[in-house]
């Protein structure tokens, strides 16, 4: 295992999600950035040799697993399988993980300078609580863009059979 096949793993079956989450406390709304990585596939010996190469680079990952209903079976003929993810939360191993990613991806390069960003932003405004403001800053200036480069992949993607 070496960071060109996770980068090419990360291509066709990754992604970053830059977010917001809130909690209400004492009638106030807190808000936080979310930043988070996944690598899925319904392959789950490969998402483990990921997930150990990770693991011996440094990167706190877990290695998660959804499991196909009845219905979802149904929907598709029986052909959806349970299927696999690794996800990345620790801004520090995002962080990591974007440096070693950036100059290997080919087809998320955008997503990941983006990501990369908003976690530069946040390890620099490090707070437990972010004001309104702050918040609409970051949504600007990070997730919308983040948003529209996702949408207009899904838009483009080509599928052949």
């Amino acid at each position: 295992m070496n960071w060109d096949y996770v980068a090419g793993f990360f291509d066709g079956e990754g992604g970053t999600s830059v977010s917001f989450s809130s909690a209400k406390y004492k009638g106030n709304t807190n808000w936080w950035p979310r930043v988070q990585m996944s690598i899925s596939n319904t392959n789950k010996d490969v998402l483990l040799e990921i997930s150990d190469f990770f693991k011996s680079q440094g990167i706190t990952c877990g290695l998660y697993c959804d499991k196909a209903t009845d219905r979802q079976k149904y929907l598709t003929l029986n052909v959806r399988s349970d299927y696999y993810n690794i996800r990345v939360t620790s801004i520090d191993s995002m962080k990591k993980l974007c440096s070693e990613l950036k100059d290997r991806v080919v087809s998320k390069s955008k997503v990941i300078e983006i990501t990369d960003s908003a976690l530069a932003f946040i390890l620099q405004n490090q707070r437990r609580k972010w004001a309104y403001e702050d918040k609409k800053f970051f949504e600007s200036k990070y997730i919308l863009p983040h948003v529209a480069l996702v949408r207009r992949a899904k838009k483009h993607r080509v599928f052949t059979s």
